[in-house]
């Protein structure tokens, strides 16, 4: 690293926390917009801030230009946080940044897919759930679990592929304390019923 960037690096530590003292407004109830990256990619350094009082299109925008700009020394922590930061927005968009990471952030990616009940978020996470990494087939399964397979007649025919893996899934697991994730998966998802009305003509 170079004097430059640990220079720069303890002026956000120093800054930043200070920043945010003068300001409990801005954290508190978004008082600084969504819009303002840099604000945004400060509070990414910072723990437990509550990006849901921002408004989620706007906080959506800022962190996908941070997550395809930023450049910085910090860019791995800023990158895995912002993609953390993107199920907060509510916006679809967050998808296919989610799905593109998985390689390189795949706990946090995973889980944040469960959040989308949305065909690419369907098939995404279905491609992990016999992966080789333990953990990685957790948070596979979880978030399978946690899909409105409801919401549309293109998620609901997602729905019985979706626990015909799992059911392999609870065949193949080796692990004894996976069983009773995969389980519960399984079980919100079978016990969810399509009921969507039709249209009015």
């Amino acid at each position: 690293m170079t004097s430059k960037n640990r220079k720069m690096n303890i002026l956000y530590f120093i800054i930043i926390p200070f920043m945010l003292m003068l300001t409990p407004s801005a954290s508190m109830a978004g008082d600084i917009p969504a819009t303002d990256i840099e604000y945004v990619r400060m509070l990414l350094l910072q723990p437990n801030i509550d990006f849901n009082l921002f408004d989620g299109n706007e906080l959506c925008d800022s962190l996908i230009y941070i997550i395809e700009n930023d450049t910085t020394s910090q860019r791995d922590m800023v990158v895995r946080r912002a993609l953390c930061a993107l199920p907060e927005t509510g916006d679809e968009r967050a998808v296919e940044y989610l799905v593109d990471y998985i390689p390189d952030y795949p706990l946090d990616c995973l889980q944040g897919l469960g959040n989308f009940s949305t065909v690419e978020s369907c098939d995404a996470l279905a491609n992990y759930i016999d992966d080789d990494d333990v953990f990685i087939r957790r948070f596979t399964a979880e978030s399978l679990g946690r899909l409105d397979y409801t919401v549309s007649e293109e998620m609901w025919a997602k729905r019985d592929p979706v626990l015909a893996r799992l059911s392999g899934r609870l065949e193949a697991e080796t692990e004894d304390w996976m069983i009773p994730i995969i389980e519960a998966s399984f079980t919100v998802s079978a016990n969810q019923v399509f009921d969507m009305q039709p249209e009015d003509e």
